[in-house]
Protein backbone atom coordinates (compact mmCIF):
# COMPACT_ATOMS: atom_id res chain seq x y z
CA UNK A 1 0.00 0.00 0.00
CA UNK A 2 1.48 3.05 -1.05
CA UNK A 3 2.44 5.89 1.89
CA UNK A 4 1.66 8.56 -0.78
CA UNK A 5 -1.37 11.21 0.20
CA UNK A 6 -3.13 11.12 -3.05
CA UNK A 7 -4.91 14.46 -4.25
CA UNK A 8 -6.22 13.18 -7.08
CA UNK A 9 -9.20 15.23 -9.03
CA UNK A 10 -10.75 11.77 -10.29
CA UNK A 11 -14.32 10.93 -9.56
CA UNK A 12 -16.19 8.02 -8.33
CA UNK A 13 -15.34 4.83 -6.57
CA UNK A 14 -12.71 3.14 -9.53
CA UNK A 15 -8.86 2.65 -8.05
CA UNK A 16 -6.54 5.93 -10.70
CA UNK A 17 -5.08 4.05 -13.76
CA UNK A 18 -0.95 3.88 -12.71
CA UNK A 19 0.49 5.70 -15.38
CA UNK A 20 4.03 3.69 -16.07
CA UNK A 21 5.52 5.98 -18.70
CA UNK A 22 4.98 8.32 -21.55
CA UNK A 23 6.03 9.24 -24.85
CA UNK A 24 3.99 12.22 -27.04
CA UNK A 25 0.91 12.61 -26.17
CA UNK A 26 0.56 8.95 -24.47
CA UNK A 27 0.70 8.03 -21.41
CA UNK A 28 1.48 4.18 -20.70
CA UNK A 29 -0.58 2.33 -18.43
CA UNK A 30 0.29 -0.73 -16.25
CA UNK A 31 -2.42 -2.52 -17.36
CA UNK A 32 -0.42 -2.27 -21.14
CA UNK A 33 -2.48 0.16 -22.88
CA UNK A 34 -1.88 3.61 -24.11
CA UNK A 35 -4.00 6.90 -23.35
CA UNK A 36 -4.06 10.24 -24.74
CA UNK A 37 -3.02 12.19 -22.47
CA UNK A 38 -5.51 15.67 -22.60
CA UNK A 39 -4.19 17.41 -19.82
CA UNK A 40 -1.36 19.98 -19.71
CA UNK A 41 1.18 17.76 -17.85
CA UNK A 42 3.35 17.10 -20.66
CA UNK A 43 4.41 20.41 -21.59
CA UNK A 44 4.07 21.55 -24.95
CA UNK A 45 6.02 19.22 -26.66
CA UNK A 46 4.35 15.91 -25.06
CA UNK A 47 5.84 13.70 -23.00
CA UNK A 48 9.96 12.80 -23.19
CA UNK A 49 10.51 14.74 -26.15
CA UNK A 50 14.03 14.50 -26.68
CA UNK A 51 14.83 18.39 -26.97
CA UNK A 52 13.27 18.75 -23.40
CA UNK A 53 15.15 15.33 -22.70
CA UNK A 54 18.56 16.69 -23.34
CA UNK A 55 17.75 20.44 -21.99
CA UNK A 56 16.76 18.60 -18.45
CA UNK A 57 19.79 16.96 -19.12
CA UNK A 58 22.08 19.84 -19.19
CA UNK A 59 20.65 21.83 -16.29
CA UNK A 60 21.10 18.49 -14.09
CA UNK A 61 24.69 19.45 -15.32
CA UNK A 62 25.23 22.50 -14.23
CA UNK A 63 25.00 23.58 -10.33
CA UNK A 64 22.52 24.01 -7.97
CA UNK A 65 22.85 27.68 -7.05
CA UNK A 66 20.69 29.53 -4.37
CA UNK A 67 18.53 32.61 -4.96
CA UNK A 68 20.73 34.83 -3.26
CA UNK A 69 24.04 34.00 -5.37
CA UNK A 70 25.12 35.54 -8.51
CA UNK A 71 24.69 32.50 -11.24
CA UNK A 72 25.54 33.22 -15.24
CA UNK A 73 22.95 30.60 -15.93
CA UNK A 74 20.34 32.40 -14.28
CA UNK A 75 21.65 35.54 -15.87
CA UNK A 76 21.16 34.34 -19.06
CA UNK A 77 17.76 32.75 -19.06
CA UNK A 78 16.37 35.63 -17.83
CA UNK A 79 17.98 37.61 -20.57
CA UNK A 80 16.44 34.76 -23.17
CA UNK A 81 13.04 35.42 -21.69
CA UNK A 82 12.88 39.13 -21.89
CA UNK A 83 14.22 38.14 -25.99
CA UNK A 84 11.41 35.68 -26.46
CA UNK A 85 8.16 37.08 -24.43
CA UNK A 86 9.04 40.77 -24.47
CA UNK A 87 10.61 41.71 -27.28
CA UNK A 88 9.75 45.18 -28.45
CA UNK A 89 8.08 46.02 -25.69
CA UNK A 90 11.33 47.14 -23.56
CA UNK A 91 9.16 50.30 -22.19
CA UNK A 92 7.06 48.66 -19.16
CA UNK A 93 8.87 45.51 -18.68
CA UNK A 94 12.00 45.82 -16.35
CA UNK A 95 13.06 42.60 -14.79
CA UNK A 96 12.53 38.96 -14.73
CA UNK A 97 12.08 37.20 -11.35
CA UNK A 98 12.15 33.39 -11.36
CA UNK A 99 9.54 30.81 -9.07
CA UNK A 100 10.00 27.69 -7.97
CA UNK A 101 6.11 26.42 -8.42
CA UNK A 102 2.71 28.54 -9.92
CA UNK A 103 1.55 28.96 -6.32
CA UNK A 104 4.75 30.86 -5.59
CA UNK A 105 4.50 33.16 -8.51
CA UNK A 106 0.83 34.21 -7.63
CA UNK A 107 1.08 34.78 -4.62
CA UNK A 108 4.06 37.40 -5.22
CA UNK A 109 1.81 38.68 -7.66
CA UNK A 110 -1.25 39.21 -5.93
CA UNK A 111 1.05 40.72 -2.53
CA UNK A 112 2.51 43.08 -5.61
CA UNK A 113 -0.73 44.27 -6.58
CA UNK A 114 -2.07 44.74 -2.58
CA UNK A 115 0.77 46.34 -1.81
CA UNK A 116 0.61 48.78 -5.01
CA UNK A 117 -2.93 49.77 -4.62
CA UNK A 118 -3.52 49.37 -0.97
CA UNK A 119 -6.38 47.19 -1.76
CA UNK A 120 -6.80 43.61 -0.27
CA UNK A 121 -9.55 42.21 -1.79
CA UNK A 122 -8.82 39.93 -4.98
CA UNK A 123 -11.00 38.77 -7.39
CA UNK A 124 -11.31 35.41 -9.67
CA UNK A 125 -13.73 33.83 -11.45
CA UNK A 126 -16.06 30.81 -10.23
CA UNK A 127 -14.20 27.07 -10.14
CA UNK A 128 -11.11 28.77 -9.89
CA UNK A 129 -7.78 26.99 -9.03
CA UNK A 130 -4.70 29.21 -8.32
CA UNK A 131 -2.45 27.37 -6.06
CA UNK A 132 -2.12 26.01 -2.81
CA UNK A 133 -0.68 28.20 -0.82
CA UNK A 134 -0.80 31.92 0.75
CA UNK A 135 -2.32 34.12 -1.42
CA UNK A 136 -3.45 32.02 -4.60
CA UNK A 137 -5.19 29.23 -2.03
CA UNK A 138 -7.85 31.90 -1.28
CA UNK A 139 -8.23 32.46 -4.92
CA UNK A 140 -8.76 28.40 -5.61
CA UNK A 141 -12.67 28.58 -5.08
CA UNK A 142 -13.12 25.15 -7.12
CA UNK A 143 -14.79 22.81 -5.06
CA UNK A 144 -12.51 20.14 -5.01
CA UNK A 145 -9.43 22.08 -4.42
CA UNK A 146 -11.06 24.66 -1.85
CA UNK A 147 -8.09 24.87 0.27
CA UNK A 148 -9.88 22.69 2.68
CA UNK A 149 -8.10 20.64 5.13
CA UNK A 150 -8.96 16.72 5.93
CA UNK A 151 -10.71 16.24 9.45
CA UNK A 152 -10.64 12.85 11.43
CA UNK A 153 -14.19 12.82 11.95
CA UNK A 154 -15.35 13.34 8.21
CA UNK A 155 -15.25 16.35 6.26
CA UNK A 156 -13.14 19.05 5.60
CA UNK A 157 -12.72 22.36 7.21
CA UNK A 158 -11.32 25.72 5.85
CA UNK A 159 -8.97 27.92 6.78
CA UNK A 160 -9.10 31.73 7.50
CA UNK A 161 -9.00 33.34 3.92
CA UNK A 162 -5.84 35.66 4.10
CA UNK A 163 -8.06 38.34 2.07
CA UNK A 164 -11.40 39.25 0.93
CA UNK A 165 -12.10 37.60 -2.68
CA UNK A 166 -14.68 38.46 -4.75
CA UNK A 167 -16.20 35.66 -7.18
CA UNK A 168 -17.18 36.44 -10.90
CA UNK A 169 -19.32 33.99 -12.63
CA UNK A 170 -18.06 31.06 -14.94
CA UNK A 171 -18.69 31.20 -18.55
CA UNK A 172 -21.70 29.45 -19.67
CA UNK A 173 -21.51 25.80 -20.22
CA UNK A 174 -18.36 25.48 -17.80
CA UNK A 175 -20.12 23.39 -14.84
CA UNK A 176 -20.80 19.97 -15.59
CA UNK A 177 -24.38 19.28 -15.70
CA UNK A 178 -25.65 22.60 -15.13
CA UNK A 179 -28.26 23.49 -18.19
CA UNK A 180 -26.99 25.56 -21.22
CA UNK A 181 -28.49 29.20 -21.30
CA UNK A 182 -26.81 30.45 -23.89
CA UNK A 183 -26.71 33.99 -20.83
CA UNK A 184 -24.91 36.97 -22.81
CA UNK A 185 -21.94 38.02 -21.09
CA UNK A 186 -23.64 41.32 -20.28
CA UNK A 187 -26.67 39.79 -18.25
CA UNK A 188 -24.26 37.20 -16.19
CA UNK A 189 -21.11 39.53 -15.69
CA UNK A 190 -24.11 42.29 -15.23
CA UNK A 191 -22.64 42.43 -11.29
CA UNK A 192 -19.15 42.69 -12.76
CA UNK A 193 -18.45 46.49 -11.96
CA UNK A 194 -19.41 46.11 -8.38
CA UNK A 195 -17.93 43.29 -7.53
CA UNK A 196 -14.38 44.68 -8.92
CA UNK A 197 -14.85 48.13 -7.54
CA UNK A 198 -12.90 47.52 -4.20
CA UNK A 199 -10.11 44.94 -6.11
CA UNK A 200 -6.50 44.80 -5.53
CA UNK A 201 -6.32 42.40 -8.95
CA UNK A 202 -8.44 39.77 -10.94
CA UNK A 203 -6.57 36.86 -11.54
CA UNK A 204 -8.05 34.50 -14.14
CA UNK A 205 -7.27 31.01 -15.69
CA UNK A 206 -7.26 30.70 -19.19
CA UNK A 207 -8.27 27.34 -19.47
CA UNK A 208 -11.28 27.91 -17.12
CA UNK A 209 -13.66 27.75 -19.67
CA UNK A 210 -14.14 24.22 -20.15
CA UNK A 211 -16.92 22.01 -19.23
CA UNK A 212 -15.76 20.26 -15.72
Amino acid sequence: MSRLLRTGLNAGEAAPMAVVGGEGVYFHLSDGRKLIDGSNTGGGLGHRHPAMVEAIRRAADTPVVNEGWTWVGREQAADDLMVTAFKGEDDWVGAVRFCISGSEANDMALSLCQALTQRPALATRERAYHGITGLSRSMTVQPQWHGGLAVHAGGSKLPAPMAPVRILPAPDGAIYGAPANNTPPSEYLADATRLLSDTAATIIDYTQGGIY
